[in-house]
């Protein structure tokens, strides 16, 4: 959508590289207006001609939005003869699987900007001139001055010809489009600047012999000037000409703008990686917390077990220490049964094998206490089986179940 502020946008119309003659014409102002454009005028439209720009639409695969600018490359390369880095591709609204796209020598963009720029001007839109036509469904929009016809067959497809060439086109575009061949045509002939004005008879006989149904209208303006208020005008999204000034090319406040665009999305996505990075760090002094207070309950049950160790310093070291001095005959009634309950576990045929979480043991009654997490009953009953066999009174205190594993109590006492 554009305000009453663009009114003070300059028009400029891009000239034609050496090789095209469709506008030629020496004095014709719309060939090269850049050094006749006021100086303090600072925004600016240009309007490409179709002839340099190939208007088509692709058909993509599902993604997102922003993986289009890496697909559709790849797409169109197959349509070109040069190399795909020359050139520069646009893209406008996707539609569905539909992505219009607009191709053009870069080298092109580059030159025009500079002569805008060394004119005092900023452009803020590029667009093709052929777009800038009304568009409908099964309509071609032709627009006739001087020397030039330019066409709108498709939304996403236009170009322009010499007129003289009007009549081979017409014939190989309705030849290639078929039965998508458009069936009506509204001619427009654009106010001649001081030279013979069109035939528009003979024009609409050519349309007319594709089979085309012809309505005829006469601008009281040049085609520059109409072409400039239809810029203006404000079109539906799907119809909007594309702005060619994309990537490398889009200027600093188009930059700007999407960036206010996008900065609230930004900031909520800031907000949850610190929100992320705090629940970490939380997490993280929580985990430390409970290492810590696993580690004094260690120690502590270590003291109960070891009581004549009077300073403790590698837990796990220590511990093994005093297996190995039972394995050797210096055994204490803990190592004793702890050692054939070790023994046992490791025997044992049941999957998962049994997992020790707690134990506690009485001195005075040289009974060890045991909470094991087995995979059922029948595994704390074959437990309590083998430990008989090696002379060790065990008998199960509990069982129960908990999420598909069963947690068991077993009091084991030395025969």
């Amino acid at each position: 959508m554009r305000t009453d502020s663009d009114t003070a946008i300059t028009p400029i119309f891009c000239p034609l590289p050496a090789g095209f003659s469709a506008r030629a014409a020496d004095g014709d102002n719309r060939i090269s207006p850049i050094a006749a454009a006021p100086a303090d005028a600072a925004p600016a439209i240009a309007i490409v001609p179709a002839e340099v720009v190939l208007l088509t639409d692709v058909r993509v695969p599902p993604s997102k939005n922003r993986q289009l600018r890496a697909i559709v490359p790849n797409l169109v390369e197959e349509w070109t003869a040069t190399d795909i880095e020359q050139l520069h591709i646009a893209m406008g609204p996707r539609f569905e699987t539909q992505v219009p796209v607009a191709l053009l020598q870069r080298e092109l963009i580059t030159g025009w900007l500079r002569q805008i720029t060394d004119a005092g001007l900023r452009c803020r839109d590029m667009v093709v001139d052929a777009q800038l036509l009304p568009w409908q469904a099964d309509t071609l929009t032709l627009l006739i001055d001087e020397t030039r016809a330019l066409l709108r067959w498709q939304n996403t497809a236009g170009g322009a010809v010499a007129l003289d060439q009007l009549a081979l086109l017409l014939a190989r575009l309705c030849d290639s489009l078929g039965e998508a061949c458009p069936r009506h045509c509204r001619l427009l002939i654009a106010k001649p600047d001081g030279a013979a004005p069109p035939d528009a008879t003979a024009i609409a006989a050519l349309l007319a012999a594709q089979g085309l149904a012809v309505e005829v209208a006469a601008l009281d303006q040049s085609a520059a000037c109409y072409l400039t208020e239809r810029y203006f005008c404000q079109e539906p999204a799907a119809t909007a000409p594309i702005n060619l000034l994309q990537g490398d090319f889009a200027p600093t406040d188009i930059a700007a703008s999407r960036w206010r665009r996008w900065r609230p999305a930004v900031y909520v996505a800031a907000a949850f990686v610190l929100a992320q990075m705090l629940i970490s760090v939380v997490g993280g002094l929580v985990l430390t917390l409970q290492a810590n207070n696993t580690h004094a309950q260690t120690e502590r049950l270590y003291r109960e077990l070891f009581p004549q160790d009077q300073r403790v310093v590698n837990i796990r070291q220590q511990t093994q220490n005093h297996l190995v001095l039972a394995q050797q005959g210096n055994r204490s009634p803990f190592l004793l049964l702890f050692g054939q309950l070790a023994d046992v576990i490791r025997a044992t045929s049941a999957q998962p094998p049994p997992r020790l979480r707690s134990l506690n043991f009485d001195a005075t009654g040289a009974t060890l206490q045991v909470e094991l997490s087995v995979p059922s009953v029948e595994a704390m009953d074959e437990l309590q089986k083998k430990l008989g066999e090696r002379h060790i009174a065990a008998r199960i205190l509990s069982a129960a179940n908990d999420n598909g594993a069963t947690i068991g109590r077993l009091s084991l006492k030395g025969e």
